[in-house]
């Protein structure tokens, strides 16, 4: 299968090509002037708009050079189709005018500092979006289709915030630094298709990027560090990484549900636990004999790979490991059978030539002896201890707890909360699957085993269920949440569509259902 990016992002690269160079050191014009031309005297630069967080004022600014406006929320307002958002550096937060979450709009390029990720170009902060898919959320930034960033860092301290949320949309994000998020630097959900392109991902609360939905973004050239998943992939998404640093995590890559990603080129070292873990139905894409993977893995902690607890054959082709640091059902043959077909040809997808060029190296080298990154100087406040995330690791060198060795992979796993399972595809409270992960609990010195319940290991006290006896309401359910799962209550058949850790998000679930006409309750566990 030759995985090909949406269409929309082609068209967008053809608009990057044109105009994203010019947006970096655009010319000091108005906005209209290039508007203003007859057709034949078009050129191929864009309308540019200036946005200053010092200097602007939204009232009597043009968003011209000379009369910036001052916020991005009322530049987007503005802004025409195919035009271009120039960021002065500073910061853009609630505390000059910006109004959260702030929604990116079609067709226009949001561009900040591209040569230094966004370093002095920030926008931090957050506010609450209904997402269609997965209820209340707390985001800074909305993508939108044919929409581009580059050039900003992005940070979301409010309780489990995520710095950019992707849903159903196709936009590329190149060259930006995401930091300090209380959940994600990225959350891609629903049907999108994006590009996510020579990004830095370093100390965020939970994960750098959540991937799932049937979501099929291309990953690349990217580096996820210090963070509690570098990558996490979930439900059905089929995600294309490629060429990205994967280093210094509490876990490098996460693989779960019925995931099916493609991993090509990546270095994958020094995480603490794992290196990659696969469980339940997924299966990681790690190389074939038609197409190797070239991976590194190198230095993780527990394992390189992790696959005890995936029902499938992960096809290993072509990588460099360590036959003693990796576990599991896995192919080195390349020939195992693939849920999703392999690529018929070696896939060696360019990325487009006008876009920022990355540094080199975007990262230091993941040595345990290598001084840390210089951070960016944004606080990274610690997830609420209301939701069971990862505390946001510290490099390696630093003085941290030895990584958990008793505990599953399953109890690793923190919830995305409100996803409807705990991240794997069994009800609750079946320890099947945790029984067939080793347990290191007998080793001398090691902490306690992790409690005999998958819920009670990641911290779930509530979920809601639907009576949806007939076929048509149970059509109906997967249709508002599509990862309901039978399950059973008080001896009654029933749906389950959440499981959560408070009674807030639990709530947000159960107004979801029952406004669709589906007779739903909220119990605990």
């Amino acid at each position: 299968m030759n995985r090909t990016i949406l269409n929309s992002s082609t068209v967008l690269f053809t608009l990057l090509t044109l105009s994203l160079s010019a947006a970096i050191f655009p010319k000091p014009a108005i906005a209209s002037e290039a508007i203003a031309q007859t057709p034949s005297e078009v050129s191929t630069e864009r309308p540019t708009l200036w946005v200053n967080p010092q200097t602007g004022n939204d009232r009597s600014g043009n968003g011209t050079a000379q009369a910036p406006y001052r916020t991005l929320t009322h530049t987007l307002r503005m802004a025409s189709p195919n035009s271009v958002i120039q960021l002065a550096p500073g910061t853009y937060s609630q505390q000059t005018g910006e109004v959260f979450p702030i929604q990116l709009k079609p067709n226009v390029i949001v561009v900040g500092n591209p040569d230094n990720k966004g370093e002095n170009t920030i926008i931090q902060g957050g506010g609450r979006f209904i997402s269609p898919t997965f209820a209340r959320q707390n985001i800074t930034l909305l993508g939108a289709n044919d929409a581009a960033l580059a050039g900003v860092t992005v940070t979301n301290p409010n309780g489990r915030g995520y710095g950019l949320w992707i849903e159903s949309s196709s936009l590329v994000v190149a060259d930006n630094t995401f930091t300090g998020n209380v959940h994600d630097g990225i959350s891609i959900t629903g049907r999108s298709g994006s590009v996510i392109r020579s990004n830095h991902f370093t100390r965020n609360g939970a994960n750098g990027i959540t991937i799932y939905g049937t979501s099929n973004p291309e990953v690349r050239d990217n580096v996820f560090d210090n963070t509690g998943f570098g990558i996490n992939i979930n439900q059905n998404a089929t995600p294309l990484i490629v060429n990205n640093q994967i280093i210094n995590n509490r876990d490098g890559v996460v693989v779960q549900a019925k995931a099916t990603p493609i991993l090509r080129e990546n270095r994958i070292e020094n995480n603490q636990r794992n290196g990659l873990v696969a469980i339940s139905e997924s299966q990681p894409n790690l190389g074939t004999a038609n197409e190797p993977g070239n991976n590194q893995f190198r230095n993780n902690g527990e394992y390189d790979i992790n696959a005890q607890g995936a029902k499938n054959t992960i096809p290993v082709y072509g990588n460099q490991l360590i036959t003693r640091r990796i576990v599991g059902r896995l192919d080195f043959q390349g020939t195992a059978a693939l849920i999703q077909p392999a690529p018929e040809t070696p896939r060696r997808v360019s990325p487009p030539s006008l876009l920022p060029t990355p540094s080199s190296p975007v990262a230091p080298p993941p040595t345990n002896t290598s001084p840390n990154p210089a951070p960016i100087p944004i606080p990274v406040p610690p997830p609420q201890s209301s939701t069971p995330l990862p505390a946001p690791p510290a490099p390696r060198q630093s003085p941290l707890p030895p990584p958990n060795r008793s505990s599953s992979v399953t109890s690793q796993v923190p919830n995305l909360e409100p996803l409807p399972v705990p991240n794997v595809d069994i009800p609750l409270g079946d320890n099947s699957y945790a029984d067939r992960i080793p347990n290191r609990a007998s080793v001398p010195g090691s902490p306690p085993p992790p409690p005999t319940s998958v819920a009670s290991a990641l911290g779930l006290r509530y979920r809601v269920i639907v009576y949806a006896s007939s076929t048509q309401e149970q059509n109906r359910v997967k249709s508002v949440v599509p990862d309901a799962f039978r399950s059973s209550y008080q001896g009654r058949s029933v749906l389950q569509v959440g499981a959560f850790a408070t009674v807030e998000e639990a709530q947000d679930r159960l107004e979801l259902v029952r406004n669709a006409g589906l007779r739903a309750e909220l119990v605990d566990y």
